[in-house]
């Protein structure tokens, strides 16, 4: 699985599988993902050296900014305690990431 650097090439990965390897990335890096947001959609893991951009076209396709992985990590130890299954867990973080 590889991080993009804003133009490398890219692998296609969904939200899911992202969220699964989370501590594959570094903590600077942000996940961006093609609406609408769902587990299956399709997401990238992107490293931007200044500030976050709202949206990233790559290949013809738009993803938005979806969550930068250092908040992921703080929301997976957050939900850890609630006894949940690794999809539930991370719908949450899906529910989390669309109100805010």
């Amino acid at each position: 699985m590889k991080r993009i650097n804003k133009d490398v090439e890219k692998d296609e990965i969904d939200l899911f599988q992202v969220l699964l390897n989370i501590d594959q990335f570094p903590e600077d890096d942000t996940i961006y993902v093609e609406r609408p947001w769902t587990l299956e959609s399709e997401a990238q893991v992107i490293h931007i050296k200044d500030k976050a951009t709202p949206t990233v076209h790559l290949e013809n396709k738009v993803y938005t900014y979806f969550l930068d992985i250092y908040l992921v990590d703080e929301l997976v130890a957050q939900f850890a305690n609630q006894n949940l299954c690794i999809r539930d867990t991370y719908q949450r973080i899906v529910e989390f990431a669309m109100n805010t």
